[in-house]
């Protein structure tokens, strides 16, 4: 586990917006969580132990913006969710189009 800390660690990116006169900072992170549940081991692996892990990381980067990649399930989706909640985030967007009607969301 300590691979993914430090790959989701190297996708923090500080970012600069100048506005008013006044350089304002923030931290955007991105993550490609690689959930994809799939039968007979064929697609991620220890999905139950990584997004706990992956909650953890994600309140401990404290990123003004997060944005993550290849959330399929909704039930993966709904824990990504209300984890980083009890660390503080409040606000949350999902991409409700789905490549695969009814069996996948888009990712």
């Amino acid at each position: 586990m300590k691979i993914l800390q430090n790959a989701l660690l190297i996708f923090i990116f500080s970012i600069n917006i100048f506005a008013s006169d006044k350089l304002k900072q923030f931290k955007l992170l991105t993550f490609n969580t690689w959930l994809l549940d799939l039968p007979l081991g064929l697609g991620a692996k220890e999905i139950d132990k990584r997004i706990p892990l992956m909650t953890k990381l994600i309140i401990q980067t404290n990123a003004d913006i997060v944005s993550l990649q290849e959330v399929w399930l909704d039930k993966h989706r709904d824990q990504l969710i209300n984890g980083p909640r009890t660390g503080g985030y409040k606000y949350f967007y999902f991409n409700e189009k789905t490549t695969f009607p009814g069996v996948l969301g888009n990712g």
